[in-house]
């Protein structure tokens, strides 16, 4: 709120105060659809609280969708007809209704709207302010608080739209507006590319300046594509989160003018938390490994990137006669066994490389370790030595494991190797410890 002389409203003045006010930003302002029953699109902050809520949250859990219960019911058949009226005659409204708010009571307010085509429907823009006095509204002269600009329904932190007509930023809330105050004019391309380098991270700007060319959002509009969504980082001093930017096509009824409206969200913490499940989904519930589905994806991804001339090793290892461990100890044990010898393959090979459980007792290793075959050989003898353990007292168990190894210097003969050879080598049990092909 701020300390500005508040404006005088009358019958004689009141269309044209409210629309300068509304363009303005200064009252409560909502996007309302023209349907049975009504549904509020967008709204301010002002409008929640004129209507008794502290946000839209609040209002969203007290009523649901149903939103239309905030007009008084008597009020509710000359609203509504005076909103399918609107977008008939495609002109201007003003209606004075009551609405009913949080804690019950009604009050008298004041709406005036034009009708705009959205996505696929048409809507009213309406600016809305509450008469004081009661049953006064066209002839008593009333007060009008000043409040923040209009925002999209939801949690955003940039908002802005871009007239695809004309090429030039039609409106900014949020962050945009200190964005377009360093630009020398109010041209789309500037406004993109100056996002773009100073808030959108390196990896992501290329695909993001290509999505918000004029060429591709009227594409688009062009298509019927009318929304529109990319995911991407952005950067400011204290961190880099990830950022949903969704795009709205519009034509607007009275000008025919085609605009996009874009919203910036937040969504960091629910980008990160299906990583992690993702992850999650990834891993052998046991050993915490890599699975079999992700263990050959993560070798594919490998393999597509790799050069030749590099050396690729892929170490199959198998416990020997794991069955009898779990007939003779239980499984349990043979769980403990498992869980151990992961950890052995963990501190064995680098963060880099790729291992995975891929069967009940058969573990893969793809490593991309430049030696020779003889360094690679001296490697899978120690592994094969740190994977000899007793178990259990009585009786006592020992556990090894038969290990294979292929080394190849080219993309095509591992992937050869692995087509030919992995089924047998992964359906029988290796007699020599190591044998390296």
């Amino acid at each position: 709120m701020n300390s500005k002389k508040p404006h005088r409203l009358t019958a004689d003045n009141s269309l044209s105060i409210i629309k300068q006010l509304a363009d303005n930003g200064c009252i409560s302002l909502c996007t309302i659809t023209v349907q049975q029953p009504p549904v509020i699109l967008f709204a301010n902050d002002a409008f929640y609280r004129l209507c008794g809520y502290n946000d839209e949250k609040d209002m969203y859990s007290c009523m649901g969708i149903d939103t239309w219960r905030l007009v008084y019911s008597a009020d509710q058949p000359t609203l509504f007809g005076t909103l399918k009226n609107a977008v008939t005659t495609k002109k201007s409204l003003s209606i004075t209704f009551r609405i009913i708010t949080k804690n019950g009571s009604i009050h008298y307010v004041h709406m005036v709207g034009e009708p705009r085509r959205e996505i696929e429907k048409i809507v009213i823009d309406a600016g809305i302010i509450e008469l004081v006095n009661k049953g006064a509204a066209t002839t008593a002269p009333v007060s009008i608080s000043v409040s923040e600009p209009a925002r999209p329904a939801g949690d955003y932190f940039l908002y802005t739209t871009l007239n695809l007509t004309s090429g030039i930023v039609d409106y900014e809330d949020g962050t945009s507006d200190y964005i377009c105050r360093q630009l020398t004019n109010g041209l789309i391309i500037s406004y993109v590319a100056y996002l773009s380098t100073h808030f959108v991270y390196t990896e992501d700007r290329s695909e993001f300046t290509e999505f918000l060319t004029r060429e591709h959002l009227l594409s688009l509009y062009v298509s019927n594509i009318l929304k529109d969504k990319l995911e991407f980082r952005f950067i400011t001093a204290e961190k880099i989160f990830w950022v949903r930017l969704n795009v709205h096509l519009t034509k607007q009824l009275t000008s025919d003018e085609i605009k996009a409206v874009l919203v910036f969200s937040d969504i960091d913490e629910q980008r990160r938390k299906m990583e992690r499940l993702a992850q999650l989904a990834s891993r052998d519930s046991l050993t915490k490994l890599y699975n079999h589905e992700a263990t050959v994806q993560h070798i594919t991804e490998k393999l597509s990137v790799f050069e030749n001339g590099s050396t690729l090793s892929l170490f199959m290892i198998d416990i020997d006669d794991f069955k009898q461990i779990n007939d003779t100890l239980g499984h349990q044990s043979g769980d403990d066994i498992l869980i151990h010898i992961a950890s052995i393959l963990r501190h064995s090979f680098r963060t880099s490389d790729i291992i995975g459980r891929i069967g009940g007792d058969e573990f893969l290793v793809y490593s991309t370790f430049n030696a020779s075959d003889e360094v690679i050989h001296k490697k899978a003898a120690a592994l094969c030595s740190s994977l000899q353990l007793s178990i259990g007292t009585n009786p006592t168990i020992n556990v090894s494991a038969s290990i294979g190894v292929a080394v190849a210097k080219k993309k095509f003969l591992l992937l050869l190797f692995i087509k030919r050879q992995m089924p047998l080598l992964t359906q029988q049990k290796m007699q020599e410890k190591v044998d390296i092909k």
